[in-house]
Order: structure tokens, then C-alpha cells, then sequence
């Protein structure tokens, strides 16, 4: 008769241990959740399209490549991936460069100082060559033919910005200009005005 408290202790101590690993147990798929696998979902869209970005650098032009400062390559090109430039068309339809945004120190072995963009002011501020990030507004909403009018924007000067270049889509290429009235960019950092006529082909795979 005296073991039967024990027996039912026993008992009771099994059943909350049990209880317990039941409490862990959903803690933990809680969370730790299983993906299901497969299922007739698409995969979502891609956030962006790799592209490649050559800029004019004939006279005249005061936003160009750094040709001038590289004797090293021969192509001028900045191309999304390679020496740490990364160059794409963004979920917002927008075309964005940052030269060396992935550009790591072992880099140099094989390519040299890192990709940079050549600002030529014509104030007497002094000229400004480095990993400047640019973007080009709505370029991807263009259809194949299409002219439009779009916002670019370089971030030196706090931000250059340029309200209204011409752009031109043919195929999966756009010519960018910003010449004439177009070249004249305003600097939010000092309210200074500029002017700065550029001209890139962007070309997207």
C-alpha cells in the first residue's frame, strides 16, 4: 500500500513531462517554421537587371568615365560584377551606377584602383573624380522607340540634379543626354547651379 502514492507520482511526473516536450515542441515550429517545397507559386521577379554603362567622354562633356586617369584599360565601360562596379536597373524602373560600391582590396590584383566618375565643374571648385553612385529615373517603363523626358541624379555636391535629360530606348539599349538647356543640374548641398552636359549608353543583356 505505501508504494501506490509512489506509483501515482511517478505517473503524474510522466504526464507533465510529456506535456512539456508537447510546449517545446511547438515553440520550436513556431519558430522554426517548415517551408513546404514545391506548390504552384512563381518564383518572385527579379529586383533588378544587370546592365553595362559607357559614357561620351568627347569634348565638351564635363561627366565622363576615368579614361583619363587609366591607363591600365582599354575598356571604359563600367560593367555590373566586374572590378566591383555594380550597374543595374532597379525595381523602380531606374538605372543605377555605383562604380565601386563591391570593390574589395583584392581586387587590385587584377584590376587595378577602383572605377571612379570624372566631375569637370566649371566654378572654381576643383574637379572631382570617385565611386559616385548615379541614377536615371524610369528608364525600364520605356517601350522599345520611345523618347522620353527623365530625372537624373549623381550624389556629389550632396546630390547633382538634373530635372529634365532625353532619353532614348532602342531594343534594350538607352542613349541619355543631358545637353543644351538639359546640362544644367543644381547641387542641394550648396543651392549652386551647374552647368554639366553628359551622354551615356546603357545597355541591359
Amino acid at each position: 500500500m505505501r508504494n501506490g502514492p509512489v506509483v501515482l507520482a511517478g505517473l503524474v511526473a510522466l504526464v507533465l513531462i510529456g506535456c512539456s516536450d508537447s510546449i517545446v515542441g511547438a515553440d520550436e515550429e513556431l519558430a522554426n517554421p517548415v517551408l513546404k517545397k514545391g506548390g504552384g507559386g512563381q518564383p518572385p521577379a527579379a529586383d533588378y537587371y544587370p546592365i553595362t554603362v559607357t559614357f561620351d567622354d568627347g569634348p565638351g562633356y564635363r561627366i565622363r568615365s576615368d579614361a583619363e586617369r587609366r591607363d591600365d584599360l582599354t575598356d571604359f565601360s563600367y560593367v555590373d560584377g566586374e572590378c566591383g562596379v555594380w550597374a543595374n536597373i532597379g525595381n523602380f524602373d531606374d538605372a543605377r551606377l555605383d562604380p565601386d560600391r563591391d570593390y574589395k582590396g583584392k581586387l587590385s590584383r587584377t584590376c587595378g584602383d577602383p572605377r571612379v566618375l570624372v566631375f569637370d565643374f566649371e566654378d572654381p571648385r576643383p574637379d572631382r573624380a570617385d565611386g559616385i553612385f548615379m541614377s536615371i529615373d524610369g528608364l525600364y517603363a520605356m517601350h522599345d522607340g520611345d523618347t522620353a523626358t527623365v530625372e537624373a541624379q549623381f550624389n556629389v555636391c550632396n546630390t547633382l540634379v538634373f530635372p529634365t535629360v532625353q532619353a532614348v530606348r532602342t531594343g534594350s539599349s538607352w542613349l541619355v543626354t543631358a545637353e543644351g538647356d538639359d546640362a544644367y543640374a543644381d547641387c542641394s548641398g550648396d543651392g549652386s547651379h551647374h552647368n554639366m552636359p553628359f551622354k551615356l549608353t546603357i545597355t541591359m543583356p
